[in-house]
């Protein structure tokens, strides 16, 4: 009897045709044509089929990988995105008003952040932004790298999807799932470097009707904010003109902070 392999599995594989089912086949690296490889090289992950990788699963939307070099200017981005990372949220971006709810030191859109020492483009909480419904194309979610609870979340991505017009991004540790309204519709798996946790990078698609953000906080960091949502006059938080509509046009600099 043939030795298996350390490197033998057994995977799903598509039958021909559109609607047939699956069956289970054994493929042996020492016969990879099986699976149309190259015999000269171990398959790679990103090397098989699109029918495999992934197959089993309801997913209904690309992830690739995205490799981010380990030879970096300087010893740090400093709370700033990895430069491939940079890259492609801009290129997939173009035309489009971005918003980062975690602005850090980023270089792109409108930065907000409630830490002043990074100088952002708005000084606000991530979980209650001053901004009006549909204010933004694009909202961005670099969220620091501590636990998020489901209900942290969730109110985190509610706002991000009130904000937004188009997309929320999302770049983080976590894997995040479809929820307030806003389903996946491409993801990265990011290599940031060498021992390094991989990030995660998901474009959520803004679908309709929107639940808008939450009304009251019951867990997280938000919580402080429930006297304000809870008093009948609480404060107008959303950018405004004079006559008191919203003006998502309009945005809060660094020099009317300071006045």
């Amino acid at each position: 009897m043939k030795k298996q392999s350390q490197f033998e599995a057994i995977v799903p594989v598509p039958k021909t045709g559109p609607d047939s089912l699956l069956s289970e086949v054994e493929v042996q690296t020492s016969n990879p044509q099986k699976l149309g490889f190259d015999a000269s090289a171990r398959p790679s992950l990103v090397e098989w089929p699109a029918a495999i990788r992934g197959l089993g699963t309801k997913r209904a939307f690309p992830v690739d990988v995205l490799w981010c070099s380990n030879a970096r200017r300087g010893r740090s981005n400093g709370w700033s995105f990895p430069p491939a990372v940079r890259k492609q949220i801009v290129a997939d971006s173009q035309g489009c008003r971005i918003l980062q709810l975690f602005g850090g030191r980023s270089t792109f859109g409108t930065r907000m952040d409630v830490d002043p020492i990074v100088a952002p483009d708005v000084i606000a909480d991530a979980w209650l932004p001053p901004f009006a419904c549909n204010s933004f194309d694009v909202v961005v979610l670099d969220p620091p790298y501590f636990h998020l609870n489901a209900q942290v979340k969730t109110a985190l991505f509610r706002a991000a999807g009130w904000i937004a017009r188009e997309r929320v991004i999302w770049f983080s540790t976590v894997w995040a799932s479809n929820c307030a309204a806003l389903r996946c519709e491409r993801a990265f798996l990011v290599r940031v470097g060498d021992s390094c946790h991989v990030r995660c990078l998901q474009y959520f698609a803004v679908t309709h009707p929107k639940p808008g953000p939450v009304k009251r906080f019951t867990r997280g960091p938000a919580m402080r904010y429930n006297r304000w949502l809870s008093q009948p006059a609480s404060l107008d938080l959303q950018l405004s003109t004079s006559d008191g509509a919203a003006a998502p046009e309009r945005q809060q600099t660094k020099k009317e902070l300071s006045s």
